[in-house]
């Protein structure tokens, strides 16, 4: 019968993650002294062996990384990121194991603590969305939170500029001649939601553009509301020739309720998403204008700053939460007025 480190933990009557810190030789001033002692006592009892990837990174036999997601792995919006981090990984010499957590906080410790029991000292943490991101006591210190922050200001993270994304597709209608451009945001987004109307508020200000509330619509981005918002707004009696959408999902919202109008995109009204969800963006007639999320841009740099973490010293990157821009991919949906 294999002896595991719950069993270890049992018999030292210690949690699962003390036992992961110890074992992995990275529990100072995390694990005391007396308790690590009681921890290899009864891992020596039990006759305890690690997994054969231990000491794989201190010894450079097996390079290891880990890829822990909340729930990015079985995602098909973030499908691009899992693979670019697996891609460079592999480019660069390394082992990707990649691991989701359903965002549960017990399951999230539990895989923090059986990699580095492996000695997986180096770990990206993805998060589906971009948003704060409570990290489990034990980590290791090379670690970096992808398309999301951590709460703890220490570790670095790599995000999307939201609002620069934002005010890039604002610019885009403006530079097309629109002035009357409606915004359906998400209305529980705690984090993208408001960073992209801040963009958007940016743009009009910047180009002199009178701001007006019922341009504004705030719904649940699901059928059929996001119909209903979009609905409302192509209603309006100085309706907008454009409409900005919080994503692809959204915006395909608004050609239904076109349809339903009996408007044409682009020629009544010019539309822009947000994702680059080529499932929905590529399959709309027309094709749809609509904002890049850098997935494999960041997934390719924090792989490519672990492993430069790993095989000499880094230097200290001062600015905590890194930005990438999201680019406009410009397709049929909009036209100049």
């Amino acid at each position: 019968m294999t002896v595991t480190i719950s069993d270890v933990a049992k018999r030292a009557g210690v949690s699962s993650a003390a036992v992961s810190m110890v074992l992995s030789g990275q529990y100072k001033g995390r694990v005391s002294a007396k308790r690590a002692e009681v921890i290899q006592k009864a891992a020596k009892e039990l006759g305890y062996v690690g997994n054969s990837l231990a000491g794989s990174l201190r010894t450079k036999k097996t390079n290891t990384l880990g890829f822990i997601s909340d729930v990015v792995a079985s995602t098909p919006y973030a499908y691009a990121m899992v693979a670019a981090a697996n891609r460079r990984a592999n480019e660069l010499g390394y082992l990707l194991l990649i691991s989701e957590t359903g965002g549960d906080p017990k399951a999230t410790q539990d895989v923090f603590s059986t990699l580095m029991a492996q000695q997986v000292s180096a770990i990206a943490y993805a998060s589906m969305y971009h948003q704060a991101i409570t990290l489990p006591e034990f980590r290791p210190k090379n670690l970096v939170v992808l398309d999301g922050y951590a709460t703890d200001e220490d570790v670095i993270s790599v995000v999307p500029d939201e609002v620069g994304g934002a005010k890039t597709a604002i610019n885009h209608l403006i530079e097309l001649g629109h002035r009357k451009i409606g915004f359906i945001n998400d209305r529980y987004s705690v984090d993208a939601g408001p960073m992209r109307l801040e963009g958007y508020y940016k743009a009009l200000a910047e180009a002199g553009i009178e701001y007006r509330d019922e341009y504004v619509v705030h719904s649940l981005i699901e059928n059929p509301e996001v119909d209903a918002a979009a609905h409302e707004l192509l209603t309006l009696p100085d309706r907008p020739t454009a409409i900005f959408c919080f994503n692809d999902a959204t915006a395909a919202g608004v050609y239904r309720a076109a349809r339903r109008l009996g408007l044409s995109i682009p020629d009544d009204v010019s539309v822009v998403g947000f994702d680059n969800f080529l499932p929905i963006a590529t399959n709309l007639e027309p094709q749809l204008t609509t904002m890049q999320l850098p997935h494999e841009q960041m997934a390719t740099w924090v792989i490519d700053h672990l492993v430069k973490n790993l095989e000499s010293p880094a230097e200290e990157i001062e600015q905590r939460r890194i930005q990438f821009d999201c680019p406009l991919v410009q397709r049929g949906s909009t036209k100049a007025i």
